[in-house]
């Protein structure tokens, strides 16, 4: 879950601290992370995206709960092949949250889709971050757009 305010409905906050093996990354919808970019030269990707493990559009769950769905969500992404770090919420309430390198903003919002989350922090080289809603809050989004 990841917008400012009340984007989207989440009302939670869209500004995450990612620990890499090249030091610790801040990331935030509309603002560039060089050393994000600098990171996925030196994987061989172009493609990125934050993908919270916490509470869901339907129900709120206990900072536990949301710690072991994490890890659950980290062994599933490395077992199809991604990179993934463990990120957390920089500001107040730690909310588990994954940055996972390579994946692309359709994988990204089809398992934030999957995990009820309202919508994800995706990116690619050289530009900076976005937020793209997610299942039910993608639906919502597009009927008050028509």
């Amino acid at each position: 879950m990841l917008s400012n305010g009340r984007g989207l409905g989440s009302g939670l906050r869209h500004t995450f601290r990612a620990e890499t093996p090249g030091g610790s990354l801040r990331l935030r919808a509309g603002r560039p992370c060089p050393d994000l970019d600098r990171l996925l030269r030196e994987s061989g990707m172009d493609s990125w995206a934050c993908v919270s493990a916490s509470s869901t559009l339907a129900r709120r769950i206990t900072a536990d709960a949301g710690r072991a769905r994490q890890r659950l969500i980290e062994q599933y992404v490395r077992g199809i092949g991604y990179t993934c770090y463990a990120t957390q919420d920089a500001g107040e309430g730690a909310d588990p949250t994954l940055l996972i390198l390579g994946i692309s903003e359709d994988a990204a919002v089809r398992l934030g889709t999957m995990l009820d989350q309202p919508e994800v922090l995706v990116g690619r080289k050289g530009r900076c971050p976005e937020l793209r809603p997610c299942g039910a809050a993608n639906a919502a989004q597009a009927r008050k757009a028509g």
